[in-house]
């Protein structure tokens, strides 16, 4: 068994926390949460959208059933709750977000524009969907309001052959798709208008900050388990409900054998947990000092990974309904993304009674996932250039991303939109954060160290990581990053859309989207190189930690210093035996 003395702390982090921080100067206020439950509610709020709704089931049932939760449990053991408790670390230490806490290396910190150039591209699509849900809240509305049926469930009056209403609706009535991915055709300007609407409605939550922001997922976070534990409950007393929830849990052992089936449970996980979009170091770079982010980590992952299976039970229960309703089967009414949120499932509360109010459950719970995501995402990207610039102001940091976040979306609101919104899904935020979570796992166990990244931990918490999270962060996350990369690469296929292939020159267009993020890495790097060699500076230093990877509240760092300073009696506490 080994012990680390301290003898085995770095020199230049020696000298870094050597600097004196009590100079008199005065400190920014970067803000902080007004308390932990501030904290707790976003991060739940954030980690819980629409993918356990819409993702999840879809992806359990395709994929095994029952079987699926098997490799979905373990790679939330062993790649999910790891690589939270990495980012909520990193960014609690620091007080940072994904472009400051690259002080750990300067040659990588294009890693951290890449985060947020990638969490902005999903912030313009994702606001899309908001602007749908609100369509549909409104059309709820007006049925409930009016004593009518819900539109989504009268076939046209001059078409004799419609089985589907709630499909022609969306495909005619909110989308009208185009027949061609190449005829853009021209703006739905009812639809722009509830896009701007879902603009404006995340701005004036996040434009002043943690205040309002922290105050708002509070609702957020809350309201959909309300409304899920009402359709559940509405859910399980429908016909054909058992049918369906049979149809989620079913297993396929053979499914087991596909290494496809492991890789998308790998996948679902790193979605729905919402790992290197930058959001989550943001979220933790609030927290107090010596905030417990163990207890953070395992509490979010378990709500998140039972939120999942009970959202697939209720989604389940209902499309069982469908089923019995229509005479067709389980695998015929079910879909997934978009399909399953404004098709499959409106169509079976359209056929339940109070179809309305039902609908308008739904949809308000829809619209809390996504303003809940929406919230820290724009946060996410306003705190970064804050970091960069203290100077700047909030408020027209914040106006301003909205208006880069709205612009873009207008592609997908014409004709052709729904094509650039599957190309966005596909590409923007998809294989890049794979990438860069390889990167982040690696630089931070291997160049960096676990050993004196473990210190982070002793000092913030006063407890030094296991070897469950020692080993998982140093192996079994770097192999199953890798892994994933590779399969993604492996079974790559054109991006399709009801059934139909984009062709080569559009899904260029999706690589496209997925290196604007990644460039920023060698952009960024190569960029340092050059200044360090100019400037006649070892270039060694690039991957060293600077005199700013400390934490950046003073306090915070002066208690860093005085624990410390008291390094042989820490160390003499340290686990044994884990490296």
């Amino acid at each position: 068994m080994t012990v680390v003395d301290s003898d085995t702390i770095d020199i230049k982090m020696r000298d870094m926390l050597s600097q004196t921080t009590e100079d008199g100067e005065d400190e920014l206020d970067r803000g902080q949460w007004s308390s932990k439950a501030d904290y707790l509610v976003t991060a739940i709020s954030f980690t819980i959208g629409l993918g356990n709704l819409w993702r999840f089931p879809y992806k359990c049932y395709s994929n095994g059933g029952g079987a699926f939760l098997i490799p979905y449990l373990l790679a939330t053991v062993f790649l999910g709750l790891p690589l939270y408790l990495l980012e909520n670390s990193h960014g609690q230490f620091l007080s940072r977000g994904p472009i400051g806490v690259w002080e750990i290396a300067p040659l990588l910190r294009g890693v951290g524009f890449a985060m947020v150039t990638a969490n902005y591209l999903c912030c313009v699509y994702y606001n899309i969907i908001v602007g749908w849900i609100l369509y549909y809240v409104y059309l709820s509305l007006a049925a409930l309001f009016t004593g009518s049926e819900v539109p989504w469930n009268r076939c046209p009056e001059l078409d004799v052959n419609c089985s589907d209403p709630a499909q022609l609706f969306w495909k005619d009535e909110i989308l009208h798709v185009s027949g061609d991915v190449g005829q853009l055709g021209r703006i739905q300007w009812d639809l722009l208008g509830f896009d701007l609407l879902s603009c404006t409605i995340i701005t004036a939550f996040v434009i002043k900050g943690l205040k309002v922001s922290g105050k708002v997922t509070y609702v957020t976070a809350v309201f959909p388990y309300v409304v899920l534990t009402g359709l559940f409950i509405r859910g399980v007393t429908l016909e054909g409900a058992a049918e369906g929830i049979k149809y989620f849990f079913e297993p396929d052992w053979s499914k087991l054998l596909e290494a496809e089936v492991w890789t998308q449970a790998a996948t679902q996980v790193f979605y729905s947990m919402g790992l290197a979009f930058g959001t989550l170091l943001t979220m933790a770079s609030y927290n107090d000092f010596h905030n417990n982010m163990y207890v953070d980590a395992v509490t979010i992952t378990l709500i998140n990974c039972g939120t999942s299976v009970f959202g697939g039970v209720v989604v389940f229960a209902v499309i069982g309904f469908l089923a019995h309703t229509t005479g067709a089967s389980v695998a015929e009414v079910i879909d997934d993304g978009p399909g399953l949120a404004f098709v499959a499932y409106p169509a079976a509360l359209a056929q339940v009674p109070f179809a309305a109010f039902f609908s308008l459950l739904f949809f308000l719970m829809l619209l809390s996932l996504g303003v809940g995501s929406l919230i820290p995402m724009q946060e996410t990207i306003i705190s970064a250039v804050l970091d960069l610039n203290p100077m700047l102001n909030r408020s027209i940091i914040a106006l301003i991303t909205t208006v880069f976040m709205f612009v873009p979306g207008i592609l997908m609101v014409t004709n052709g939109g729904i094509y650039w919104f599957t190309l966005f899904d596909n590409y923007s935020c998809s294989y890049s954060l794979f990438i860069f979570v390889l990167i982040e796992v690696v630089v931070i166990a291997w160049v960096y160290g676990i050993k004196k990244y473990g210190l982070h931990f002793q000092v913030m918490t006063g407890v030094y990581p296991n070897c469950y999270w020692v080993f998982s962060w140093q192996f079994i996350v770097p192999i199953i990053t890798f892994a994933i990369i590779v399969a993604n690469l492996v079974f790559y296929s054109e991006s399709v859309y009801a059934g139909t292939k984009f062709p080569l020159w559009f899904d260029s267009i999706g690589w496209v989207l997925a290196f604007v993020s990644i460039v920023w890495i060698p952009g960024y790097a190569l960029y340092a190189i050059v200044y360090f060699s100019v400037h006649g500076e070892s270039v060694k230093e690039l991957v060293q930690p600077t005199e700013f990877y400390r934490p950046d509240r003073q306090a915070d760092f002066r208690d860093f210093q005085r624990l410390l300073g008291e390094t042989d009696s820490l160390t003499n506490n340290f686990p044994t035996g884990y490296f």
